[in-house]
């Protein structure tokens, strides 16, 4: 339960949100922080903080509010893309290649043909890196 009402909660989104639009990632964050520990269970509060996190090049961080955001929405194919992306800035390219194939899948699933071309455009790329690697 969250200790602010629900049109508080809707107004810092807002806000937070509309920071993030203008590219004011720093100042963003906190206030998707906060609502993050307001409310643990709303996944467009930690996709904000991942995508905040992720415009700073705060990889790890991103990494993790993604991994909350696909526990709570698995069914949403952006976490899973910008959750590889996060993964392969780390080096962690197996991990991010595990990523992709979720996002292919589920893409299967319902037929978005979008999310497979650029899930194999990706996987080309990042698959020849791990040869290298």
């Amino acid at each position: 339960m969250s200790i602010l009402a629900t049109p508080q909660l809707h107004e810092a989104y807002q806000v937070a949100y509309q920071l993030y639009q203008n590219k004011h990632y720093l100042e963003a964050l906190p206030l998707f922080r906060m609502l993050v520990i307001w409310q643990l269970n709303e996944k467009k509060y930690w996709k904000g903080m991942a995508a905040c996190s992720q415009m700073t090049n705060e990889w790890e961080e991103a990494l993790f509010c993604y991994k909350i955001a696909i526990s709570l929405a698995p069914e949403d194919l952006d976490l899973f893309i910008h959750a590889s992306d996060c993964c392969f800035s780390l080096g962690a390219v197996l991990e991010g290649l595990n990523f992709l194939d979720q996002a292919k899948q589920l893409a299967k699933k319902i037929g978005d043909q979008k999310i497979l071309a650029h899930v194999a455009l990706m996987n080309q790329v990042w698959n020849s890196k791990e040869a290298i690697i």
